[in-house]
């Protein structure tokens, strides 16, 4: 598994085990009563995320995607924020995107009529607008860290990768 980023994706390869197997070890260790977690199943892929009382719009979720490779299981993953989340930051990267686009164009136009570019002040603007955004986008990947460790540490002891366990508060 690859180290914690933004989005992080990674995969398992898991010897001489079905999906079946890996997948149902993986759905009953979600199901217990003393897990944080609920999932959402679809034959070979599963969607992991933290029971409505501990989930806070920061909160990741676990994606899981289940493929036969000759006697083993392929696992694809992907721990992401909630859809919801995602596409916000990404609506206001393309509206930040688009203002500076705008902004270049109308400088470049004053520019070419001897005018004064006040459009720049528009691009400035648009870059200040995507360093908060992205600020705001790590502030939201510290809050969801532990969480996002926690998913990890569910999936590896499920398959009994981890033996340590941890739980979230």
């Amino acid at each position: 598994m690859s180290q914690l980023g933004m989005r992080p994706r990674f995969k398992l390869h898991l010897e001489h085990v079905d999906v079946k197997t890996s997948y149902d070890k993986i759905k009953e260790n979600i199901q217990t009563e003393t897990s944080d977690c609920t999932g959402m199943f679809r034959e070979s892929h599963m969607e992991i995320l933290f029971k409505p009382e501990l989930r806070k719009s920061w909160s990741p979720r676990l994606s899981l995607d289940f493929e036969q490779q000759g006697e083993g299981t392929s696992i694809r993953g992907l721990i992401a924020p909630q859809p919801s989340v995602w596409t916000l930051f990404m609506a206001c990267y393309f509206t930040f995107g688009m203002i500076a686009f705008v902004g270049v164009t109308l400088a470049y136009s004053q520019w070419s009529l001897g005018e004064y570019p006040w459009g720049l002040y528009m691009l400035l603007g648009a870059f200040v607008g995507d360093v908060l955004v992205y600020m705001l986008s790590l502030v939201g990947q510290r809050l969801a860290f532990e969480q996002t460790v926690y998913l990890r540490t569910l999936l590896l002891e499920s398959l009994g990768l981890y033996r340590e366990k941890m739980k979230v508060h």
